[in-house]
């Protein structure tokens, strides 16, 4: 028995995936393997990534985007900003905004 988890390519074979995304995205994110394996993610779901490491660079990627998926916590341009950015200049594609945890026990925290 393997210890390592089966591919997402060997169990979908040669098919494509059921119901291809066919959008155009664009994802933010300063950590690079964050970004790069969402972009691998949403690529084998059938869309068309676009990549940038800052909200500065995003802002011109943005124009052709049909949805945005944001870093919330980038150094710089943050996503709340980048959002903010991209409704300023007409953009009314979804975002969503992500955080990832710097901490294990950050959510543990009392309010």
């Amino acid at each position: 028995m393997s210890a390592e988890p089966m591919p997402i390519s060997h169990s979908r074979g040669d098919a494509p995936f059921p119901v291809p995304l066919r959008l155009n995205v664009l994802v933010v994110d300063d950590n690079r393997d964050g970004a790069n394996s969402m972009a691998q993610l949403l690529t084998i779901f059938g869309a068309s990534v676009d990549v940038r490491y800052c909200g500065e660079a995003a802002l011109e990627g943005q124009l052709r985007a049909d949805a945005c998926v944001l870093d919330l916590s980038m150094p710089g341009m943050d996503g709340c900003e980048l959002a903010a950015q991209i409704r300023a200049f007409g953009g009314r594609q979804p975002l969503l905004v992500l955080r990832q945890p710097t901490e294990l026990g950050w959510w543990l925290q009392p309010t």
